[in-house]
């Protein structure tokens, strides 16, 4: 595990019942949101609100990184290729009996 350093930081009072009423953990979303934005190696994207609900919920309350999701997220993405792969075959398949 990497040294951390503490720091404290001011937010909307708003903004820290939200946090707590999700039973969020503000360091561990401050400490992901942060390596993701300084990281050269980000990828971005949507997705519906209970993913990203469970998301937030793993980094801060589980303390684990993006780093302990990498395997899971390539073991998916060979899952989606596969998925797609077959699904192109089919299509050509089909292509060539129309002849």
């Amino acid at each position: 595990m990497s040294n951390f350093k503490r720091v404290n930081i001011t937010i909307d009072e708003k903004l820290h019942k939200k946090i707590h009423d999700n039973g969020l953990n503000l360091s561990g979303l401050v400490r992901e949101k942060l390596e993701d934005y300084l990281s050269q190696n980000t990828i971005t994207f949507s997705v519906d609100k209970k993913i990203k609900t469970k998301y937030d919920q793993l980094m801060s309350l589980l303390n684990v990184s993006d780093e302990d999701i990498k395997p899971f997220i390539d073991k998916a993405l060979n899952e989606f290729i596969k998925h797609k792969k077959k699904e192109l075959n089919t299509k050509m398949d089909k292509m060539l009996k129309a002849k």
